[in-house]
């Protein structure tokens, strides 16, 4: 067997694996990357993990096991097949050894399934190597693992995790970017939570690491490259000499006027800052910082005015003198913020829907504005009479396809509904027809409250909704539909 060891950094190491295409030729070098990679991760500790996920990922994993059962056919004819086997073997086991020790619980049934491929091939191909030592270990160190991680991931919700959730700060802080990412418990996509505290918890715990984990994961990569080199790393962008240059009122909302560099491109930062993105403001590299949120951004003046959150008092003195170093996530905060925030002040006695949110119950009751009216019968758009509770409602003249059909039935007849699909297929639509048929049916004085995710989208459907009605209110300030002007109203 040719020894073709490989001498590289970490860096060539783990990118030579991600590509790698093993083959019957190249078995050794395979076996070396493998086994360098091993002994890095046992010297380089602070780093291991990090060193594994950019491995250990299913691409990986897919490729070991084609390469197996590509090139280990006729393994077990020859003493030198039966040593590559052996080889691959150990080295494989070992690296998923120091894998299994700090991978969160996902990376395990991949490994789990390479590794289960690796036996049956053994004892297919009736191998000779002793490795069953070696075999036995790690399959019960999957085990262990597997039951262990699922009882960190999924353990009971304690009052004292929901009481951490109430007082968290929903804003990132230093211990969110370089303390060890936390383990999370899965969202459950099959099956009921426990109860409001465990929904809570694990849906708070998700949405607050979704938009954190990019900003760690960009600023990790920008200080450990050639920094100022490169403005994005991981779908954060960043700015350099970035200076504070004085205070603003905008909107009743105190503020303070930001100002880039002037080498960078003034079309692209105008799309890319809107109302609520996130800053990290630093001065040290980010050993610590401070965060502001875009209010507006001045083309004309080519500069951005932004709400500075809580600084400490040494920083308030020097603002206007310093320079800063300014990383911004593509993620867009103002979303997050808002239902984090929600989450925190979420009784359990009130919360809405639980049934259908937390327990998952497959039945939806008639809405109680049915039964409360004692409504039997919908008027729609003044051509058909229709039996509320009819288990098949007949075909109007607005044009539904079959499936908007459905999902027009069971909105106007369920308590809890959700209708979803990809651009295009009628969704607002459908929408605008629910809510005429609900104006024009149910007399009762509470609002309907429409929230979307962006304002023009917001903005769209009010425009429909006001061909059926003027007794509207826009709540919020970010509209520039002139349609909609007279119906605004600003948060305070």
């Amino acid at each position: 067997m040719a020894n073709n060891t490989f001498k590289g950094s970490i860096k060539d190491v783990t990118s030579s694996l991600v590509n790698f295409q093993p083959d019957s030729e190249n078995i050794s070098t395979f076996i070396n990357l493998l086994d360098e990679l091993r002994k890095f991760c046992a010297t380089e500790t602070t780093y291991k993990r990090n060193i594994l996920e950019s491995v250990v990922h299913k691409k990986f994993l897919q490729s070991v096991q084609t390469f197996m059962l590509n090139n280990f056919k006729d393994c077990s004819k020859t003493e030198d097949g039966n040593e590559n086997f052996r080889n691959f073997f150990l080295a494989f086991g070992k690296l998923s050894r120091s894998a299994i020790e700090v991978l969160p619980c996902r990376y395990l049934f991949s490994l789990k399934s390479a590794f289960t491929l690796m036996k049956a091939v053994v004892t297919r191909l009736g191998v000779k190597m002793n490795v069953e030592n070696e075999s036995v270990e790690l399959a019960e160190l999957i085990l262990m693992a597997e039951t262990s991680k699922k009882e960190e991931c999924e353990r009971e919700v304690t009052a004292e995790e929901i009481n951490e959730i109430k007082s968290m700060t929903i804003l990132p802080t230093e211990k969110d970017l370089y303390d060890k990412p936390p383990e999370l418990r899965k969202n459950i996509v099959e099956g009921a939570y426990e109860s409001v505290g465990h929904y809570i918890t694990v849906q708070f715990n998700l949405l607050h690491e979704d938009f954190v984990a990019p900003l760690r994961a960009g600023i990790t990569e920008y200080l450990s490259s050639n920094w100022g080199t490169q403005r994005k790393q991981s779908g954060v962008y960043f700015y350099h000499q970035v200076k504070i240059l004085d205070a603003s009122l905008d909107s009743g909302k105190l503020g303070h006027v930001i100002k880039l560099d002037k080498k960078v491109k003034w079309e692209m930062v105008s799309k890319f800052f809107i109302f609520g993105s996130l800053l990290l403001f630093t001065t040290n590299s980010f050993n610590s910082f401070f965060l502001g949120t875009v209010i507006e951004v001045d083309n004309k003046e080519q500069t951005i005015i932004v709400k500075l959150n809580e600084m400490h008092n040494d920083v308030c003195d020097n603002i206007y003198a310093e320079e800063y170093l300014v990383a911004a996530s593509k993620v867009f905060f103002e979303p997050y913020l808002h239902v984090l925030t929600a989450l925190q002040k979420m009784i359990a006695e009130e919360f809405p829907m639980e049934k259908y949110i937390v327990r998952v119950s497959p039945e939806s009751k008639v809405p109680a504005y049915i039964v409360e009216l004692g409504l039997t019968t919908y008027n729609m758009f003044g051509k058909t009479q229709v039996e509320i509770l009819e288990p098949s409602w007949p075909k109007f003249m607005v044009q539904f396809n079959p499936s908007q059909h459905r999902a027009f039935q069971a909105a106007l007849t369920s308590e809890f509904v959700v209708i979803q699909g990809p651009p295009g297929t009628g969704k607002t639509f459908l929408g605008l027809q629910i809510v005429e048929t609900l104006l024009d049916n149910v007399p009762i004085d509470t609002p309907i409250l429409v929230v979307c995710y962006k304002n023009h989208a917001l903005d769209q459907f009010l425009e429909g909704i006001l061909k059926k009605t003027q007794n509207i209110i826009r709540i919020g300030g970010r509209s520039k539909n002139k349609n909609l002007e007279k119906f605004k109203k600003k948060c305070s």
